[in-house]
């Protein structure tokens, strides 16, 4: 199996991490680097929402798919006329890493003996295992592959919360 797309799964590297410390490292740095995508989103979404609206409920809306579907809204109401030109564009690329983001913030590092330690989802959901396989086993280099990506994509957020951003 090759990736066509960045965003998609990585195939099983044959040997994992000599440590599980290296896993834990990427993971921290996945997550932050996404909380820095979904912040500068925040703020280009209140850009879009009419004036005397304050409330920012981007972040009290659980998942990611659902706060999609409030910047996607925000867009297509654009109360405040703003040129959101690409921000819809970025929003779709956004929602195709976001799946890859929930498998590395929801799994956990398994010790496989001689083959290492990868992280994989938990074991405790049938669907996640189809045919007797977990869906993903990621190393270290593998989260980090979707580091560098994320922090593409933190750098692309950031005009559009300066442009979009209430001033």
């Amino acid at each position: 199996m090759t990736n066509t797309q960045l965003w998609e799964r990585r195939p099983r590297a044959p040997h994992g991490d000599a440590s599980p410390h290296t896993i834990f490292c990427a993971v921290g740095l996945a997550l932050t680097l996404w909380e820095t995508i979904e912040c500068e989103i925040s703020i280009a979404y209140i850009g879009l929402l009419p004036g005397e609206y304050r409330e920012n409920k981007y972040f009290r809306t659980p998942g990611f798919d659902a706060r999609y579907q409030l910047v996607r809204e925000a867009i297509a109401n654009n109360a405040n006329d703003k040129d959101w030109g690409g921000f819809g564009d970025f929003m779709d690329m956004v929602l195709n890493y976001s799946r890859r983001r929930h498998e590395i913030a929801h799994g956990r590092v398994y010790n496989l003996g001689e083959y290492g330690f990868y992280l994989g989802p938990t074991n405790t959901l049938s669907r996640n295992f189809p045919a007797g396989t977990a869906t993903y086993q990621y190393t270290s280099g593998d989260i980090n592959s979707y580091c560098e990506e994320f922090g593409r994509l933190a750098k692309a957020a950031e005009p559009f919360a300066k442009q979009l951003g209430r001033h």
